[in-house]
């Protein structure tokens, strides 16, 4: 079974052709249904001053969005229904003002998640933590598109980052659909160079087995780097040609920061190619 529902966020306007095109890459190949969602923030408040402390209202970002949401619309009608698949392009007027909270809450309803990389705050309500938190807080598999606008999703060669744990578990099973597309799957356990090996659990060869019952085809190797894990992943990719990096996110949300495991925060810094997300 494929992602029946995918669900793509569209607010990052410069990224529109890389989101779109990774939606209808992976929708005409699961025979999805693709929600474009664009939300329309809800005006900033903030105090004026600390004297004072006056309450304004800051509407610019809610402006910049109601401009921008004609493009988006043309663009996903162009590379979605035009292409013949199922979807709709939904505009929410949101209650509050960071888009992400919008995402979160209609992502909940759908099977896979397409993002682009927000690493800076160009406009507040997107902002430098927009990526993370959708990963983190969505609970479905995330597809995180590189900052490269003509970036693709390609399926000819794909890396899996296996260590056996619960988010490595989540991110390698929610990626059959795709695994199942692949010319092939590497399963990558990175070990370090000095220190004990891991345990015989998080090898990748059961989970090969398993692979193989759903008629996937891969190969495991063991990695052994004096590099950070997510630094040896995408040094991998880089080396193997992987188009496509399918890996646990390690992380949780404290006081509204999102306080990220080092494999986690080393690839979304450094990513080139896009990277399957599951925490």
């Amino acid at each position: 079974m494929g992602y029946q529902t995918i669900l793509v966020s569209l607010n990052e306007v410069y990224q529109l052709h890389s989101l779109l095109g990774a939606a209808a890459a992976i929708a005409e190949k699961c025979a999805s249904y693709v929600i474009g969602l664009y939300v329309i923030p809800a005006p900033e408040h903030r105090f004026s001053n600390a004297v004072e402390a006056v309450m304004v209202e800051l509407d610019g970002d809610r402006r910049y969005f109601q401009g921008q949401e004609a493009a988006a619309r043309q663009a996903f009608e162009k590379a979605i229904l035009s292409a013949g698949i199922e979807g709709e392009f939904r505009v929410v007027d949101a209650l509050e003002h960071k888009v992400a909270s919008t995402v979160i809450e209609h992502s909940r309803q759908a099977d896979f998640v397409i993002i682009g990389h927000s690493n800076s705050c160009s406009n507040r309500a997107i902002g430098s933590g927009f990526s993370e938190e959708i990963i983190i807080s969505s609970a479905r598999p995330t597809l995180l598109m590189p900052l490269d606008r003509q970036a693709a999703v390609r399926t000819d060669r794909v890396i899996v980052g296996w260590n056996g744990s619960h988010e490595a578990a989540r991110a390698a099973f929610d990626s059959i659909p795709l695994l199942k597309l692949a010319d092939e799957v590497l399963i990558i356990l990175v070990e370090p160079e000095s220190g004990n090996p891991g345990h015989p659990a998080s090898s990748g060869i059961d989970l090969t087995k398993a692979f193989a019952r759903h008629g996937i085809k891969v190969r495991p190797f063991d990695v052994h780097s004096s590099l950070e894990a997510g630094q040896a992943l995408l040094e991998e990719v880089e080396s193997r040609g992987a188009g496509l990096l399918v890996m646990g996110a390690y992380g949780h949300a404290r006081f509204r920061e999102f306080i990220l495991g080092g494999a986690t925060r080393s690839v979304l810094k450094a990513m080139t190619v896009p990277v399957l997300f599951s925490h």
